[in-house]
Formats: C-alpha cells, sequence, structure tokens
C-alpha cells in the first residue's frame, strides 16, 4: 500500500486537517476523469493488440503508481522550498494554496488505485505533480507573474502535442480519439486562463494544468495506437 500521508508538512497543519479543494475544481477533476476513462476504454474495444492496447490495465496502474511516487516526491520538495521562501519573510500564501491543491490530489489518486481505476488515478497523479511545480515557480518567482505564464506554457504543450498527431496521421494512424482528448485540453486550458485574469489563481492553474494532464494522456494513448 503506498503511503497516504505525506510527512513534512505540519508547518501548514496540513497533519491535522482534511485539506479540501473547492467544487468547482472537483466539477473538473470528475469530468476530466471521466473523458479519461471513457477515452481510454474506447481505445480498449478499438484496439486488440494485446499488452499494446490503449486500455490495458496492467500498463495504466503502472503509470499510476509511478506518478503517484513522483507526486509524493514533487509535494515534498515543493514543501520544503516554500517552508525556506516563508522563513526568508516572502509571501507564498499562493504556493501553500496550490501546495494544498496538489496534497488533496495525490491523496485521490491514491484512493483510486486502491479502488481499480488506474487511469483515472494516473490522471489526478499527473496533475498533482504539475500543480505542485508550479506552487515552487509561485514561491521562487513573483506568485502572480509565475501563474499567469501557466496558461501560455500549457498552450505550448497542446500544440507540441497536435504536431505530433499530425506526424501519426500521415502515417495513416487513427488519431481521432486522442484528438477530442486534445479538444478538451484546449478547452480546459482556455477556462483555466480565464480564471486566472478573474483574479482565481488555484482554480485557473489547476484547471490549465488539467488541459496540459490531458495533453500527455493524448500523447501517450497516440503512441499506443501506432
Amino acid at each position: 500500500m503506498l503511503p497516504v500521508e505525506i510527512w513534512g508538512l505540519r508547518w501548514i497543519g496540513l497533519e491535522k486537517r482534511k485539506v479540501l479543494v473547492s467544487s468547482v475544481l472537483l466539477l473538473v477533476f470528475l469530468a476530466v476523469a471521466f473523458q479519461v476513462s471513457t477515452v481510454a476504454a474506447s481505445t480498449s474495444s478499438s484496439n486488440v493488440n494485446g499488452e499494446h492496447s490503449g486500455g490495458n490495465i496492467g500498463f495504466w496502474y503502472r503509470k499510476a503508481v509511478k506518478a503517484i511516487k513522483a507526486s509524493r516526491f514533487a509535494i515534498r520538495r515543493a514543501a520544503q522550498i516554500i517552508k525556506e521562501r516563508r522563513e526568508e519573510g516572502i509571501d507564498v500564501s499562493t504556493s501553500v494554496k496550490l501546495l494544498k491543491a496538489s496534497v488533496k490530489l495525490h491523496k485521490a489518486a491514491v484512493r483510486l488505485l486502491v479502488d481499480g481505476k488506474p487511469r483515472r488515478s494516473l490522471f489526478s497523479a499527473l496533475l498533482s505533480i504539475l500543480v505542485a511545480r508550479d506552487a515552487v515557480k509561485a514561491a521562487v518567482e513573483n506568485p502572480e507573474e509565475a501563474v499567469a505564464a501557466i496558461p501560455g506554457r500549457v498552450e505550448a504543450k497542446i500544440e507540441e502535442v497536435k504536431k505530433f498527431l499530425d506526424r501519426l496521421e500521415e502515417e495513416d494512424v487513427d488519431v481521432a480519439l486522442p484528438r477530442r482528448i486534445l479538444e478538451t485540453a484546449e478547452k480546459l486550458n482556455g477556462k483555466g486562463g480565464n480564471l486566472i485574469g478573474e483574479g482565481k489563481p488555484v482554480r485557473g492553474v489547476v484547471t490549465s494544468e488539467a488541459g496540459r494532464t490531458l495533453a500527455l494522456l493524448s500523447q501517450t494513448i497516440a503512441s499506443r495506437s501506432r
């Protein structure tokens, strides 16, 4: 059993109270997780190449376990850096909020894996990693500028995946499903940018990074469709 508890976070009280993500973020997570599950299931039914099937449970389980471990490491690193910055007198309020969201997503990933839902677990763990890294950026850079730059970086990743799908399509690979996932990624990133512009940095970051996570999963599923 992978540990759910994240040690070294006592300074922000995470060991004593439940860390909550807003209802809006929860709805975003559930909507995207459903999209990932549905698309992966469709890929599985349309691809019967055994171990190379996009829906192979063993493949997604291994990916999820690896991502959960990486998420735990990213959270610990972020917590240490944020703590150091706070001790230097730096305002880390935005970083702390992002870190709390990352912890919540990590715990969700563990629960989903235990419940036998590796694809959804993978999505949650990857999102946790990205949000933890953003928490570090917000701590070591100007937080407003760091947060404002995220949608642009996500857009760049989406464009990179688009070009990858174009190359696969030229090789006569069916990329219809990955493209649909990427369309959802674009919508989420756009929504994230709007939320950041409205002065809702945590919601905006998580929503945009959900788009990046979908782009990564789109790329993975497309690669396994070859």
